[in-house]
């Protein structure tokens, strides 16, 4: 994994993105923890596609992350726990001059209860209760009120038909732009993916990592500027790239 040094704290520049990226955890106990499957490398791909057309990239990423090579550029925003991720965000600079977030994060959907004091003994069954955690997504907008926002949705055992349905459903829910959707086979077959709009209608079937962060940039530098400039304020709710 390459290191990246950290620079929080200077501007992101004037074509600004954020991107999320990697796997979230939550704690069990003091040596345990609940952690989803993600290696980070499409945001990863996506970061340093940004890098090398010229954007300043804002990397949130979770622990283990795939992380692009150190670019001038390139400010990474670490994040060791599931509770530490809205603060993250939140502490992200200049978040109304993001032009563009990719949430492409694997957010865990459930959390334990209750955390365990000190390590639970081993020898004798343990149950947890898993609670439904928050929907970041849905706070996306909010926090980056300027930015086109691109959503991630990851399915198995659904069909085509159904996936292409419930990422059209994850748009329309959280005011995605586009979304883009894949099943865990064809995550495990290579990579393969299908963008998705909120009225349903696929945008692009795509295979491998590298092709798919280039046709996402490929639409945000086509379609950056298809809005008139809001001299008053953010975009509003109902405003959305083509």
């Amino acid at each position: 994994m390459a290191a990246v040094s950290s620079r929080v704290n200077e501007p992101l520049g004037r074509s600004r993105a954020v991107v999320t990226s990697g796997p979230t955890r939550a704690r069990l106990d003091a040596v345990r923890f609940l952690m989803n499957t993600s290696s980070g490398s499409l945001g990863a791909a996506i970061a340093d596609q940004g890098l090398a057309r010229g954007w300043e990239v804002g990397l949130v990423h979770g622990p283990c992350s795939t992380l692009p090579p150190p670019h001038p550029n390139l400010s990474t925003h670490p994040v060791s726990w599931l509770s530490d991720l809205y603060p993250t965000l939140l502490g992200v600079p200049y978040r109304e001059e993001i032009a563009v977030v990719f949430h492409a994060m694997a957010v865990l959907d459930w959390a334990p209860r209750t955390v365990s004091q000190g390590k639970r003994a081993s020898g004798r069954p343990w149950r947890v209760v898993l609670d439904p955690t928050p929907k970041i997504i849905d706070e996306l907008r909010g926090l980056f009120p300027n930015a086109a926002l691109i959503a991630f949705k990851l399915e198995t055992g659904v069909t085509e038909e159904e996936l292409v349905a419930r990422a059209g459903r994850l748009a329309r829910r959280c005011g995605a732009d586009i979304v883009v959707a894949n099943l865990l086979e064809w995550v495990q077959a290579g990579y393969r993916c299908r963008v998705v709009c909120g009225d349903g209608s696929v945008r692009a079937d795509i295979v491998g990592r590298e092709e798919t962060a280039a046709w996402l940039w490929g639409w945000v530098e086509n379609r950056r500027m298809s809005l008139p400039v809001r001299e008053n304020g953010p975009r509003k709710a109902g405003d959305r790239y083509p």
